[in-house]
């Protein structure tokens, strides 16, 4: 590790017995590459007969995993079902009736006849179709995390059939990708010509992110492998473009700054979606500032969730307001044993458990993609590899299919898009195991917004109204699928955003200029649909209605002798050393003073709360002061003014010029440095234990 903030990527690397080279057309003795092309009612069948044969379940378990399959296979076809059609079988007859409709719509006709106490089952009349199959050599049956006959994958194939993620960038924050041939680096033979756009390397800053380790290419590959193109294997949304950003190193790791300057180079350089396969313990301020950069400009981040099966989601992906975490299966689609899991976790994909054979290919089930050795850059073999980095790729993957084809885009419509489409797994709903589910790319791809934009009236303040200062803007918003928020905005300029009903924002209208000026809400549904309201003018009016004082403190009548705290003066702070009222004091007043203060920055005073003296073309502060045997050498008193933003000396008194045992009042314009929360402080060092300094009714004024 290079510090306290640096991250890991999340794979475990089988190396024995599990590189293939990509031009091989038989994989392992005996096993052949040819692609099977079955109808679902055969591959149902076939699964059945294999869970009979393999497993000790009873019927009843045997029945829920066909129904499972049945379910997903129905779910995930291209056609969907007959929109005007449904199909009933009425007891005591052999045969369905297919019925046509008009004039109701399926669910209705379907809740109609199941109420029929003659009908024995009701259902829409489904439709399916033959789902594209990539020819690639080592495709089936080796990436069963695309498509798989007994749990589905992320059922690619279904997917494909109406997008594959064609010109949608996807940024690979990793440890680079073997995207050129240049020094010792060569290209990865099967990725296709044109797929990557310029990127940037962080760990040796400059314009060549290759990669060093192996882990991107990886990573790269399960987003957009070159697919269909007889060698090799598939990438899930291989119509995509990668974008390589380095920021690990070659030993895997990388610092927080990098990985910060990466997520901001991939959002300005036009990336739609970002993955980031790797993860830390640590939170970081920087990385998560960046992330909220990109957030805000509309990209889809996605990142894994860690490797050491606990409780706790790492970081960034525990930052999951912004981020989409990531957790992974193994080819059953349960959870992989060495995944993270928790509150922050989203979603799972296949991230594959290399230590066992559950789909009887003869390799472990790792996720195979093309990569190299370490020690060989130049050396190009599918990998079998497994951890949270290589589930995260095939969520990033899918979220640039669902743009490529429109469905949905930025991160509040995608993430909606997944959850509403992916496959339940573990307990009902979410759950901390397996978050929302199971990704599916038919399901997803096959997803049409039903929703209707979301409704909003601005509430207040009224159309026409005067205000001034801080101000509460108020507004209604509804929506069918849900409201992520509400903007407020002030001449088409976001001020603020509320997520929770009822909508509202406090907006100090002192930041805007007197007069005139158009208010409005803008409501965004959880399908990144928005809505805006109808327009308010308002009138903003900051000058006081009462010209004249504006802060007045004679500080409080009190005993000499007494110690002078903030207890007992609730408008002053008083920093330490706590300075006390000396006997002999000629006033009649307890006031602020600085004794005994001896050091070097001198003892302060300072007002506690704000005023706005943003209205008044003059403004002034007077008060009293008294020096105490007058100021020696490296004594002084100063008067500060904030100014909004900083402190600005507007006074200062120093060897020589103060007044021996003398109240005199002063006057300073303070005009400069008006701002809607002006304070005062006082600064005095007397080199002296029996000197003093004291002020007395500090006031300002304005006109």
């Amino acid at each position: 590790m290079k510090n306290l903030l640096a991250y890991r990527v999340l794979a475990t690397i089988i190396a024995t017995t599990l590189m293939v080279q990509p031009a091989t057309v038989v994989f392992a003795q005996g096993v052949s590459t040819t692609l099977v092309v079955e109808t679902v009612s055969s591959r149902i069948e076939r699964i059945v007969e294999r869970i009979d044969q393999s497993t000790n379940q009873s019927s009843v378990g045997v029945q829920q995993q066909l129904k499972h399959i049945e379910d997903r296979t129905i779910r995930t076809t291209h056609g969907g079902r007959k929109d005007n059609e449904i199909l009933v079988k009425m007891k005591g007859e052999d045969h369905v009736r297919r019925i046509t409709l008009e004039g109701t719509d399926i669910d209705t006709a379907i809740e109609e006849y199941s109420s029929d106490e003659d009908v024995e089952f009701v259902e829409p009349n489904y439709i399916y179709s033959v789902a594209f199959v990539p020819n690639d050599t080592l495709y089936n049956p080796y990436q069963w995390n695309m498509d798989n006959p007994a749990y589905g994958g992320v059922e690619a194939e279904q997917g494909w059939d109406l997008g594959n993620g064609s010109g949608v960038i996807v940024a690979v924050l990793d440890t680079g990708v073997a995207y050129e041939d240049y020094g010792p680096y060569r290209r990865a033979p099967d990725f296709a010509p044109g797929v990557f756009v310029p990127g940037y390397d962080f760990i040796h800053n400059d314009s060549h992110p290759n990669d060093d380790f192996g882990h991107g290419t990886h990573v790269a590959g399960t987003i957009a492998q070159q697919t269909n193109n007889a060698a090799g294997v598939a990438g899930l949304a291989h119509g995509a473009r990668i974008m390589p950003v380095k920021v690990l190193s070659n030993d895997g790791s990388g610092e927080a700054y990098m990985i910060a300057d990466g997520i901001r180079f991939a959002a300005d350089n036009g990336a739609q979606v970002m993955n980031m396969s790797f993860a830390g313990l640590s939170q970081s301020q920087t990385i998560l500032d960046a992330i909220i950069y990109a957030y805000n400009k509309g990209v889809v981040m996605v990142a894994a969730v860690g490797n050491d099966n606990v409780g706790t989601v790492y970081y960034p992906a525990a930052y999951d307001q912004y981020i989409i975490a990531v957790g992974a299966t193994r080819y059953d689609e349960t959870r992989a044993p060495y995944s993270n899991y928790g509150s922050a976790l989203d979603f799972v994909a296949p991230g594959g458990d290399a230590s066992v054979d559950q789909n009887g290919d003869g390799i472990g089930d790792g996720i195979g993609q093309v990569s190299f050795s370490i020690v060989d850059p130049t050396t190009f073999a599918v990998y079998f590899w497994n951890g949270t980095s290589m589930a995260s790729p095939h969520v990033a993957a899918l979220a640039a299919m669902i743009i490529g084809k429109g469905i949905a885009s930025g991160p509040v419509a995608v993430e909606s898009v997944l959850a509403a489409t992916a496959d339940n797994l573990g307990a009902a709903g979410w759950d901390q195991y397996y978050g929302n589910g199971i990704i599916n790319a038919g399901r997803a791809m096959t997803y049409a917004a039903t929703d209707t934009p979301p409704t909003v009236t601005l509430t207040a303040p009224l159309n026409g109204a005067t205000v001034k200062g801080t101000i509460t803007m108020w507004a209604n918003a509804s929506d069918d699928k849900g409201v992520a928020r509400v903007d407020f905005k002030v001449d088409g300029v976001t001020v603020g955003s509320d997520t929770t009903s009822s909508y509202s924002y406090a907006w100090n209208s002192t930041s805007v200029a007197d007069g005139v000026h158009t208010i409005t809400a803008v409501a965004v549904d959880t399908s990144g649909q928005t809505t805006t309201s109808a327009a308010r003018s308002i009138t903003v009016d900051n000058i006081p209605d009462n010209l004249g004082t504006l802060f007045e403190d004679g500080f409080a009548a009190g005993t000499l002798g007494q110690k002078w705290t903030e207890s007992n003066e609730p408008d002053w702070n008083i920093e330490v050393p706590a300075e006390k009222q000396p006997s002999g004091k000629t006033s009649s007043n307890t006031v602020a003073h600085a004794d005994q203060c001896t050091t070097s920055s001198g003892c302060f005073l300072t007002m506690k709360n704000g005023i706005n003296t943003t209205g008044y073309a003059t403004t002034t502060l007077t008060f009293y002061k008294y020096v105490d045997n007058s100021l020696d050498y490296g004594e002084f008193l100063r008067v500060d003014v904030w100014n909004g933003s900083s402190w600005k000396q507007v006074k200062k008194w120093t060897n020589g010029n103060g007044d021996n045992d003398t109240w005199q009042k002063i006057t300073v314009n303070i005009s400069a440095h008006k701002n809607s929360a002006l304070k005062v402080r006082f600064v005095a060092r007397m080199s002296d234990t029996s000197e003093e300094v004291e002020i007395e009714d500090v006031k300002i004024t304005g006109q």
